[in-house]
């Protein structure tokens, strides 16, 4: 509603400077103009506010799916948090009596279970084809969100390889990182402590746009 403000703001001014300025040479005028104004305003308003309903309306199945993926986006940001605190704290020997075989299945298990949140049609994820699966997720994605939901996912991707990478060797059975194949990716590189205040801080502002708690 921010531009709708804005739009309120003007046009309130513009109003009160023409009758001002032509309220007592030219009422009749006056009159017309603010009749005319309030017109429009009222016209293009609505017409705003029926579009993003209409919108909302017809991308109700993506909304809901993203709201429920939340469980599973949280739980992420948690245990990756709880990961990193582990490689910190922790001496690399103590390591492998803190289940990180375990750790690292539940991460790869959170972004399964995004993935297939967000688009109910996908049954099985080829993690050598990162790139054919955020396709298929944006199938029912606002044009709007497609950067964003391209944005979350390959985060998520770049957290699970860096810490698998960071945690090489304390693993018995190293799994197989995931292929980005021709992803851009702009974090990659960066301490996954940082990825995932990154991750965070968009989750959060998709969060806000889409107007969920």
């Amino acid at each position: 509603m921010k531009f709708e403000r804005v739009v309120l703001c003007i046009l309130g001014i513009l109003m009160i400077y023409i009758a001002f300025t032509l309220g007592e040479k030219k009422p009749d005028l006056v009159i017309g103009l603010l009749g005319a104004t309030l017109g429009g305003l009222f016209t293009f308003l609505g017409v705003n506010i029926s579009l993003k309903y209409t919108r909302r309306m017809n991308y109700g199945r993506f909304y809901l799916h993203f709201n429920k993926s939340q469980i599973y986006i949280n739980s992420f940001l948690i245990e990756s948090e709880f990961i990193s605190e582990k490689l910190r704290g922790f001496e690399r020997s103590e390591l492998r009596f803190l289940h990180f075989n375990e750790d690292l299945n539940d991460l790869k298990m959170y972004i399964d279970s995004t993935i297939k949140t967000l688009n109910k049609d996908i049954s099985e994820i080829d993690y050598n084809h990162l790139d054919v699966v955020i396709l298929d997720i944006n199938e029912n994605a606002p044009i709007e969100y497609y950067y964003d939901m391209n944005f979350i996912i390959i985060i998520m991707a770049d957290i699970y390889n860096s810490i698998l990478k960071d945690g090489k060797y304390l693993i018995n059975d190293k799994p197989d990182p995931i292929n980005f194949n021709n992803i851009n990716r702009i974090n990659t590189g960066k301490p996954h402590s940082k990825q995932v205040k990154i991750l965070e801080k968009r989750y959060k502002k998709v969060k806000r746009n889409m107007k969920l708690k």
